[in-house]
C-alpha cells in the first residue's frame, strides 16, 4: 500500500525524499526506472511522467540536472540489457524442450522482422507503456544482434530521458503544469494497468468475432 501511494504522489514523494535525504532520492529513481526497463514484472509503472517530474524538480534546483541525467540515462541502458539477455535465456530454454511456438513460421518471422527493423523501433518505444518494458525482451527472444540493439537501445534511451527530463526542466514549474502533475502520474500507471487488459479484451473479440458462422 505505501508503494502504491509513493506512485501515486510521487511528485510530493520525490519532493520529501529531497528534503530528508538529499542525493538518496538518485538511488530511487535508479531503481524504478530500472525496474521498469529490466523487470517484466513492473511493466506498469510510470516511466513518462516520472522523468518529466524529475526534470521539474531539477528546474527548480533541488537536484542537480547533469547528475539526473546520469541516473537516469544508466538506468534506462542498464534495465534495457538486462531485460535483452532474459529474453536471449528464455529462447534457449524454450530452444531445449520441444516448442511447435519456436518453430512456427510466425516466430521465423518475428525473428526476422526484428533483425531487418525492429531495432529501429527503439527509438520509439521506451515512450510507450508496456512497449518500454517488453521491446528488448522480445528482441533478445528473437536473437536480434547485440551490437544492433546496443546502439539503437542506447539512442532511444539518450532521446527518452534527455526530452522529458528537458521538458520538466523548463515548463514542469509553469504554475498550469505544476498544478497537475499528479495527474499525470495517475494517468501514466493508469494507461500502463489497462493497455494489457484493453490487448487481451480485443483479442477475445476477435477471436469470437472470427468463430462466427
Amino acid at each position: 500500500m505505501a508503494f502504491i501511494q509513493l506512485l501515486m504522489h510521487i511528485d510530493h514523494s520525490l519532493q520529501a525524499m529531497v528534503l530528508q535525504h538529499g542525493a538518496a532520492v538518485y538511488w530511487l529513481l535508479f531503481a524504478l526506472v530500472l525496474g521498469e526497463t529490466g523487470m517484466l514484472v513492473l511493466f506498469f509503472l510510470p516511466g513518462n511522467p516520472l522523468i518529466f517530474i524529475s526534470g521539474a524538480l531539477a528546474g527548480s534546483g533541488q537536484i542537480h540536472f547533469g547528475c539526473l541525467l546520469l541516473v537516469l540515462l544508466s538506468a534506462t541502458v542498464l534495465g534495457s540489457h538486462i531485460n535483452f539477455f532474459l529474453g536471449r535465456q528464455a529462447a534457449h530454454h524454450l530452444q531445449r524442450k520441444p516448442s511447435t511456438w519456436l518453430q512456427s513460421n510466425r516466430f521465423r518471422d518475428s525473428t526476422q522482422f526484428y533483425t531487418a527493423y525492429g531495432a529501429h523501433a527503439f527509438l520509439v518505444t521506451l515512450y510507450i507503456p508496456i512497449l518500454r518494458t517488453f521491446a528488448p525482451f522480445i528482441a533478445g527472444m528473437t536473437q536480434m544482434p547485440l551490437r544492433r540493439f546496443q546502439v539503437f537501445s542506447s539512442l532511444g534511451a539518450l532521446l527518452w530521458v534527455g526530452l522529458l527530463s528537458t521538458g520538466g526542466y523548463y515548463v514542469g514549474n509553469l504554475p498550469f503544469v505544476h498544478a497537475h502533475l499528479n495527474s499525470l502520474v495517475v494517468l501514466g500507471v493508469g494507461v500502463g494497468v489497462s493497455m494489457p487488459l484493453l490487448f487481451t479484451l480485443g483479442r477475445l473479440c476477435k477471436r469470437r468475432w472470427q468463430a462466427r458462422p
